[in-house]
């Protein structure tokens, strides 16, 4: 599953057999590896295998920062108070101090979230981080069908027994897509692009789906499709016009060496020495000494028509440097995906560095959905 948020490829091969820091402990054990008197270095290399399954400290429940970007996790243990309510989300820290033995489904990150830990959506199980139970979650936290650990417009449940490939993560939605389903031979070398937008949130953003004309930072799904070049006569008539707009009255207002002075009722008079302009104001703020702000040509106005057919976006690292940053793009466009025009700011945990982090993870049955770039899906029980 490729994703910026996905945990760092220096995983253990702890992590990637798909077992836990406990039972590789059980697994010590009956080997007679693992006993009362563990001899000091295997005693590191089990913390150390510890801390990199969870590398974060988990003393503080990020529920009062507020709605965060921040990784998050699905607990299908707790059911909530309204069965008709989707499962809460709950942060890394309530995922393993208060969670740390249920059945967790690993999200990675979603936007504007707020820890659900303690609310009705976690039933009665309570914080033990806040010490809180049974409140209201925030009222702004958006759920999809990955909180019910369902996953890809195939709405599919993962089955680590069956799942086989990749996963993406749309950039604008945040679910997490399988690779066939994006479309057989259909997707780029994973080394070639560093974001995905899915067909439905290009559909829904028919603006955003104009850039593919631009194959060279903007890739897609579509088998077959036109080079779709940037019209640099059109360009340059939109410059012209901007321009020439630019140098009207309206925008550059009147300097004192105008012949003609604007009054309330829209209409025009000349100046003269008689009695109206001496009714005129004496101060005027001189506008010939402000520089004047070329007006940015729009250059997304110049791609062609998004093509009719469905089709996901692949972006690469600076496809950000390749957007239209015009005045009219900003507002009635790129506002509208924020995600889109600026890289979002995720919140992490301060790292582990403590002696009881590492016990209590060591000691932490940890049930998760993981997903990992340039790896199929594993489960670690």
């Amino acid at each position: 599953m490729s994703s910026s948020d996905a945990p760092s490829t220096n995983s253990t091969q702890l992590t990637q057999d798909s077992i836990s820091a406990l039972e590789y402990i059980t697994q010590q054990e009956e080997l007679g590896i693992y006993h009362s008197r563990l001899t000091f270095p295997v005693l590191i290399h089990v913390e150390s295998s510890a801390r990199d399954i969870l590398p974060y400290s988990f003393q503080r429940c990020t529920a009062p920062l507020g709605p965060l970007r921040q990784a998050l996790y699905a607990c299908l243990t707790c059911s909530p108070v309204l069965p008709e309510t989707q499962h809460g989300g709950i942060c890394y820290s309530c995922s393993i101090q208060c969670h740390g033995s249920h059945n967790l489904v690993e999200l990675f990150c979603k936007r504007d979230f707020t820890c659900d830990c303690g609310t009705t959506r976690m039933g009665s199980t309570s914080c033990s981080l806040r010490k809180v139970s049974q409140q209201q979650p925030n009222a702004k936290n958006e759920y999809n069908h990955n909180f019910e650990g369902r996953f890809c417009e195939c709405d599919q449940v993962y089955d680590v027994d069956a799942e086989e490939g990749t996963m993406f993560q749309c950039l604008v939605c945040e679910d997490w897509f399988h690779e066939k389903c994006i479309g057989e031979g259909r997707v780029p070398d994973q080394d070639d692009f560093d974001g995905f937008v899915c067909k439905t949130c290009v559909g829904k953003n028919e603006w955003l789906g104009r850039y593919v004309a631009n194959k060279e930072i903007f890739m897609s799904t579509l088998d077959t499709h036109p080079e779709a070049k940037i019209d640099v006569e059109k360009v340059d008539e939109v410059a012209t016009k901007a321009n020439e707009s630019s140098n009207s009255p309206e925008i550059q207002g009147i300097t004192e060496t105008s012949s003609e002075q604007p009054i309330a009722n829209g209409m025009k008079r000349s100046h003269s020495a008689g009695p109206e302009a001496a009714e005129q104001p004496t101060k005027r703020a001189k506008v010939e000494d402000v520089p004047e702000k070329p007006v940015e040509p729009c250059k997304w106005a110049s791609l062609p028509d998004t093509p009719s057919v469905p089709f996901a976006l692949f972006l690469k690292e600076n496809f950000r440097d390749h957007l239209c940053r015009c005045i009219t793009c900003e507002i009635t466009r790129l506002r509208t995906l924020p995600m889109i025009s600026h890289e979002e700011e995720t919140y992490e945990p301060d790292e582990d560095n403590s002696d009881t982090g590492t016990s209590l993870a060591i000691q932490t049955k940890h049930r998760l959905v993981t997903r990992r770039r340039n790896e199929s899906l594993v489960i670690v029980t």
